[in-house]
């Protein structure tokens, strides 16, 4: 039996604005402009909007994005916004990683809002060995409601991850 492989392309083009803005909460302004292709499900979007990097403890990164989307083979366009975020914290003597993202997208064509949230917590594993913050593991929790805009189609999955950080 042939199993079919999708494979997703994504082309960003990134304009910074502004490297030191006046206000002290935000980092840069920048603008994307990004495509984004995959094989096999024919899902394809353009995506251009603003984003922001913020300087917001307890947040190590955080950055925003709002973009207009237009997948062409849906009638319209729409919204979308992303959040990214990496936190460090501690609970003595135990280091931790919380990151992910989430994807918020409105309406278009026939395909309905989805909502798509992925965070991550992990343990600094390499720290009890004396290699901190170049070995995690923890767990990913993947949760989509009406998964490409297709109403009740949600998925929600709790996957153990490692992570290692290896430098040149």
């Amino acid at each position: 039996m042939h199993k079919s492989r999708n494979y997703l392309f994504v082309f960003v083009l990134l304009t910074v604005f502004i490297a030191t803005p006046a206000f002290a909460e935000i980092k840069n302004l920048f603008n994307v402009n990004a495509v984004i292709l995959q094989q096999g499900d024919g899902f394809k979007a353009h995506l251009i909007g603003p984003g922001l990097t913020w300087d917001l403890p307890p947040f190590a990164y955080l950055e925003t994005n709002l973009y207009y989307r237009d997948n062409p083979d849906l009638s319209g366009g729409t919204w979308q916004f992303t959040a990214a975020w990496v936190m460090l914290f501690e609970l003595d003597p135990l280091g931790f990683l919380f990151d992910g993202y989430t994807d918020i997208r409105g309406s278009e064509g026939e395909a309905g809002p989805d909502l798509n949230f992925n965070p991550q917590l992990k343990l600094d594993v390499g720290r009890l060995f004396g290699y901190e913050e170049m070995i995690y593991a923890g767990f990913e929790y993947y949760h989509w409601n009406n998964k490409f805009g297709i109403d009740g189609v949600n998925e929600r999955l709790l996957s153990p991850i490692v992570q290692a950080r290896i430098s040149f």
